[in-house]
This record gives C-alpha cells, structure tokens and sequence, in this order.
C-alpha cells in the first residue's frame, strides 16, 4: 500500500489536515494549535516565504490523507551585497508504512528552485548519514559542545543536573541541603555586580527592529563574505512573528552616549524536573559595533538583572559562536559540556560554485537554528 502515493507541495488548504498529522505523529506533545501557529509563522508572515511560494513536500495516499511531511523555512542572505534564499528543513514526519517515500520526499526538495543554501540544523545520526549521502557537509565547530552557564539560581542549576543525570528524588534532596549550607551564589552575584558601569551606558529592552539595528549588523558583518539578511522586514519578522516565540524571547539594545551601538536576542527555555518547572535564558543572537569589553559585560548584566526576576531561572546560557563572546564574557561562569550541535549545509542553484567554496575555506555557525551563519574568508 505504501507505493499508493502522492507527493505534493504543501498548500495552505492541508494546513489543517497537516497540524493533525504532525499532533498524532508527535504523541500529542505538540498540539495541532501550535503547528498552525508555527505554519503561520514559518511561511504566511514570512515575507521570503511569500516571495517563492514554496513550503514544502506532503505524502497523500489514496484516500487524500497526509502520510508525509517535510518542510524547509526560508531565510534571507546577502552575498556578495546580493540577496540570496536559504532554506532550514523541518519537521520530517513520515507514518511507518509509507518510510520508503522519505528519501523521495527530500530529494523532491532539493530540486527546489531559488534556493541557493540548504540545511538541516539539528538532525538525528540517521539524518546525518543520510544527508551526508546526498553531498551535504557536516559542519563541526568547537562551540558545538561547549557552554558558559551564568549562574542565576545555583542551588536550583545544580540540582536541575543532578535530576538530568540520576532523576533520583532523595539525591536531589541531599544537593538541597548540601548547597544551603554553602551559599555558592554570593561568589557570582559578587562578580555580576562588578559588570554594570552604571556611567556612559543604557540598555532597555526592545519591541522592535530598525533599520538602525540592521546598520549595526552590516557593520558587525562586513568582513563576511555571506550573511544573514537583517533587514528590518526579516528581522521584524524573525523576531517577533510568532506570539508563541516573541512571548518566550528577550530582546535588549544597548546604546552608548544616547547612541545605539548593538542589540541581543536571547529565548526563555523551559526544562522540566519532576513537577518543577526550570528556565534558562539561551544567547541567540548577539551585534554590537562598539568592542569595547565593558559594554557587552553591561549588555549581559542587564540580561541577568532580568533573569532574576524570575525565581525559577537557573541560569544565562553563553554559546561561544563569536569572538567577541569569548575575549569579553568569559571572565566568569561554568564552563559544561553539552550534546554536539550538527549542522549540515548544501549549496545550489547560480552560486553554487562559490557557495562550496566558501563553505569549504570556513564557516561559522550559530545558534539561531538554520538562519543565520558567516562565511569570513
């Protein structure tokens, strides 16, 4: 029955058919209103998603009911002071008995027109063989499994760890009373005291992009020879076009001597432990034109003042993607090791040539998943 079938590009009439697909595909973790509320975001209020209106690939068997899915986000590059579109894969999702249409389901995409970048950001060991296969290079950076925790709540990280490595009540409950009779957290609110000027410095929060924020990142970019497009259009959008994502996000710019010099994006992260729930504040973007040492510390300072609000943030979490982050906010904190970060990218299209070639020479990554990466020659 599995060779009864259709592959076809994703239109927004299956939207509704393809959220009740991915909730049972996903046990019910997460709800069909959060897959139209991601499909929203990924493709009607993506301006580049409009642009090329593509989607992605579904599975129809005989009787028009979804079996399949693959999809891919378009975001927005300059290269070479053009404008040029890569896509980030999501969300593939094949029922057990049409699996042998999965490869035929991606390399349909890959044939996807006006698409110069592909990638896959955070695939699985069979994912990666796969795309491995069809000449995607695997991109390993040390970053990938590094991590700076600025430690909020201490008594709270730890024992979010312990739980992470033994998931044992009475363990936690011995950390508990271990880490109240040494207080810990006084060592690091000493040094979070000594980061903020308090002088030539101001930092807010932001609700929105301007072009004067894209102006600081060309500057921050202007030695790459490929970047992400940050106009104010995409990153309005990139930013703030989910309400699911913009309620869990925290923007913040920095100005010095009333000037803008920089801004900051980080997301709220929630992890569960037992019945407690626990948050982190995870670095997902980070442009500031002044290198000066002092006003990141006093952008990062903010960020934790705004974290402890929140008695159950247990930490600030630094990728090193950037030497800016590593020379200026690595003075303190806990270094960790965390599960490695694949990321897997494949030119097409007119660039194709120069594209690999970049890619091949170097290549930095970062967080913000299949959206943004420099290639610095």
């Amino acid at each position: 029955m599995g060779d009864n079938v259709n592959i076809l590009n994703l239109k927004v009439e299956y939207f509704d058919q393809l959220a009740e697909f991915l909730q049972l595909m996903t046990g019910g973790e997460y709800t069909s209103a959060l897959w139209i509320d991601h499909f929203n975001y990924w493709w009607i209020d993506n301006p580049n998603a409009q642009e090329i209106g593509k989607y992605g690939r579904v599975i129809f068997n005989n009787s028009n009911e979804i079996k399949g899915f693959l999809g891919f986000v378009p975001f927005p590059y300059r290269y070479n002071d053009k404008s040029i579109i890569s896509a980030g894969f999501t969300s593939w999702f094949v029922d057990e008995e049409f699996r042998g249409k999965s490869l035929q389901l991606l390399r349909s995409l890959l044939k996807e027109p006006n698409i110069d970048l592909f990638f896959d950001t955070t695939p699985s060991d069979k994912a990666v063989k796969i795309f491995s296969a069809l000449k995607f290079k695997l991109i390993d950076r040390e970053w990938h499994n590094k991590l700076n925790l600025k430690p909020i709540n201490f008594n709270f990280l730890v024992e979010y760890y312990v739980y992470r490595r033994f998931s044992n009540r009475n363990l936690l409950l011995i950390f508990k009373i271990l880490f109240k009779l040494f207080p810990i957290q006084k060592i690091f609110n000493i040094f979070y005291r000594r980061l903020s000027s308090k002088n030539e410095y101001e930092v807010r929060k932001m609700n929105n992009f301007t072009e004067t924020h894209t102006e600081i990142w060309n500057e921050v970019n202007k030695d790459s020879l490929l970047y992400a497009n940050r106009s104010q259009e995409n990153a309005s959008w990139l930013f703030w076009g989910s309400k699911q994502l913009s309620d869990s996000r925290v923007c913040m710019e920095i100005s010095k001597n009333k000037k803008l010099i920089g801004y900051c994006v980080f997301d709220i992260c929630k992890k569960q432990m037992f019945d407690t729930s626990v948050y982190f504040y995870q670095l997902k973007e980070w442009a500031v034109s002044d290198d000066n040492k002092k006003s990141h510390q006093e952008l990062l300072f903010s960020i934790i003042c705004h974290a402890k609000k929140n008695k159950k943030v247990a930490a600030v979490n630094i990728e090193l993607f950037s030497n800016d982050i590593i020379n200026n906010l690595m003075d303190f904190g806990i270094n960790v090791k965390k599960k490695n970060h694949n990321c897997l990218i494949k030119a097409s299209g007119e660039y194709k040539d120069n594209l690999e070639r970049i890619i091949s020479e170097s290549y930095s990554d970062t967080p913000l998943d299949g959206d943004r990466a420099y290639f610095n020659i």
